[in-house]
């Protein structure tokens, strides 16, 4: 149909108000079919990582293909195979926009290659659904012969390559992409000339319409978003009532409380922590709260008559008390370091949280890691006590490179997620080590990482600790505190003469 015979139609069907939008496109379905098709194709390509434009643009992209090549479907195999490439690209997409909502996302996606490979078939598939339907088109309209759609595939090809082979050049990824953008802009152009050419197609029918489709899509994933937030936010925890301990660890216990063993770190152990302690020569603890809130700023002086003064920020709330403790074997034994948290009041939001101790025996020569690595968590309800062990407690070694240089880290990582409805929520993470000269410095670092809100990406805690985030950021916040002793410098307990 040309430009004439499109105004001329017009005319006859026009009334007192101008036609439509839904009037033009039911006359030149081929002209807003190719435009969806071609404008959906440059979103999907367009990468920008801020406000959610990275996962926004590509869905848009993806829905206007999908109505671009459902308006044609029955018009010819190539436009029927598109539909269906169409559809599976946009089922597809929701599924990584819901997995995006979960902790699991990240981590399944590193995992599973195939998900990229299926990705990376279905856009090479879609390029070629573009070529074959031009191509059709072309034939019908009989129109001048033209290999636009075919560049199109190539394109898509050498992408392809260039990313599996892990390709980084700035500046010849820069060229193509202006290719990229010629490409699309000659295809648009030439959409227009095979609608000039005469090339008449009638929609096909639907049962629901461009817009309900939309709706339905959209609400589709914003409800699986949701249920992804409200079910798959949290590690699963395996909680069961605390055990009791037997009249020997009972023994050990008093022993230990005599040596001012804190007693709520001492109430949290396992029979067998506790028991490896029994040949304790000294105890030593340190205690520190930390504040998960942004605190109060003072000012000091007087501001707004410009005399001086200073500014700080104070807490007087500080929710989470970090204990160390170190015990001291008495018969040449491997010392033993519990890392301990507690909850003093209810953090919150209670997502994925993460405990990484910098092990003394990683950072000093003269220790040697031992045989042991426990630890749990523990909440109070309804008069009882709880306990999970972490959902993942592990050893974590790597390299890191600084300006000095590269060198080898150990790091334990305690990942794990609280209960909501739980209260003292606490937990320690426990390791030995052993003398192998004296006079070195015991230095255990723990640093607790705690996901104030869901982010979207969600981003479980142990992803976030071992992604080298900075401390406050991906919607996690976090503090450190240090274990930092001299064993000549451990004091033997008061004990009261008989």
């Amino acid at each position: 149909m040309t430009d004439r015979e499109f105004d001329l139609l017009l005319e006859e069907q026009l009334t007192d108000l101008p036609p439509n939008d839904d009037l033009v496109a039911e006359i030149t379905p081929w002209r807003r079919a190719a435009n969806r098709i071609l404008l959906g194709t440059a979103l999907c390509s367009i990468t920008l990582n801020f406000l959610l434009l990275n996962y926004l643009l590509p869905a848009i992209g993806l829905g206007l293909i999908l109505l671009g090549f459902r308006s044609l479907r029955r018009e010819n195999r190539w436009f029927r195979a598109g539909y269906a490439v169409a559809a599976a690209r946009m089922i597809q997409c929701i599924f990584n926009l819901i997995l995006s909502a979960t902790i699991w996302g990240e981590p399944y996606r590193e995992a599973t290659g195939w998900m990229t490979v299926i990705g990376v078939s279905l856009s090479i598939l879609h390029a070629l659904c573009i070529w074959g339907s031009f191509r059709a088109v072309q034939i019908k309209a009989d129109a001048e012969q033209s290999s636009k759609g075919f560049w199109l595939v190539i394109f898509f090809v050498i992408i392809t390559v260039l990313g599996v082979a892990g390709f980084q050049n700035s500046l010849v990824i820069l060229i193509l992409l202006v290719l990229y953008i010629l490409l699309l802009r000659s295809l648009w152009k030439y959409a227009g000339l095979l609608d000039d050419a005469g090339y008449a197609v009638q929609a096909s029918p639907v049962r629901l319409s461009d817009r309900a489709l939309t709706i339905v899509l959209a609400v589709i994933t914003a409800v699986g978003i949701l249920c992804g937030y409200l079910f798959c936010g949290q590690y699963p925890m395996e909680w069961a009532e605390k055990d009791t301990v037997s009249a020997e660890a009972e023994a050990v216990k008093r022993k230990l409380l005599s040596m001012d063993f804190p007693s709520y770190v001492l109430e949290d152990l396992t029979e067998d922590e506790i028991l490896a302690c029994a040949n304790a020569k000294n105890v030593y603890a340190e205690s520190s709260e930390e504040a998960f809130n942004d605190g109060q700023i003072v000012i000091e002086g007087d501001a707004y008559y410009g005399s001086y003064y200073h500014t700080h920020t104070e807490y007087p709330v500080r929710e989470l008390l970090v204990t160390h403790v170190l015990v001291e074997p008495a018969d040449g034994g491997n010392w033993i370091i519990f890392e301990h948290f507690l909850w003093q009041q209810n953090p919150g939001y209670r997502g994925t949280d993460t405990v990484q101790v910098w092990p003394a025996y990683a950072r000093n020569d003269g220790w040697d890691k031992g045989s042991r690595l426990s630890g749990r968590v523990l909440y109070d309800r309804d008069g009882l006590t709880y306990a999970a062990a972490y959902y993942d407690l592990e050893e974590l070694t790597y390299t890191s490179t600084t300006f000095f240089g590269a060198y080898e880290c150990t790091d334990i990582l305690a990942s794990f997620s609280l209960p909501y409805r739980g209260k003292k929520c606490r937990g320690y993470v426990c390791y030995d080590m052993e003398m192998v000269e004296e006079g070195w410095l015991i230095s255990s670092w723990c640093n607790y990482s705690y996901q104030e809100f869901p982010a979207y990406p969600q981003l479980p805690g142990h992803d976030f600790v071992v992604g080298s985030y900075s401390l406050n950021d991906q919607g996690y916040r976090t503090r450190q505190t240090q274990l930092s002793i001299r064993p000549n410098e451990i004091e033997a307990p008061y004990e009261p003469e008989e």
